[in-house]
């Protein structure tokens, strides 16, 4: 999870989030809202699967907080449609970030590179291949020496 409850009340009121963990009983349901946050955290990989390792604390040593805002964003929105409290602002705030996300899955925009870890090239990490490059290959068919005019 990109995202906890903690981080939640930095981008949203206490008030706002103590409403989003509360049952229809009115009951206290923290999990409820973890879960969005999880559901949210693999909603992002989805898009940054196409250029990241996911999940992205593969390739951060802390996540970045835009991240953790978008997790928020999108755990409020996802908690708030199933609580039937879903407003117009929120709905646009989700849409604004699955744009961003479906930018950066295109290339045309990127996570930012503060806390990205630094692979040391003596230890490099096994990728599984996905970023691999291959230095080989056959012999040179042509040289100087096999184009001069002998």
């Amino acid at each position: 999870m990109y995202a906890t409850i903690a981080d939640a009340t930095l981008f949203y009121s206490q008030g706002e989030i103590d409403i989003l963990m509360n049952n229809e009983d009115g009951s206290t349901n923290e999990e409820a809202f973890n879960r969005a946050l999880k559901s949210a955290s693999s909603e992002i990989d989805i898009y940054l699967s196409k250029r990241y390792q996911t999940p992205i604390s593969k390739e951060y040593d802390v996540i970045p907080e835009i991240v953790k805002e978008w997790t928020v964003i999108v755990a409020v929105y996802k908690r708030s449609r199933e609580l039937d409290l879903l407003t117009e602002e929120k709905r646009k705030r989700y849409e604004d970030i699955i744009a961003t996300l479906k930018d950066i899955a295109r290339a045309n925009a990127n996570l930012p590179d503060e806390g990205r870890k630094v692979e040391d090239p003596e230890n490099p990490s096994d990728d599984g291949g996905k970023y691999s490059a291959f230095l080989e290959g056959s012999p040179r068919l042509f040289t100087r020496q096999t184009m001069s005019d002998s």
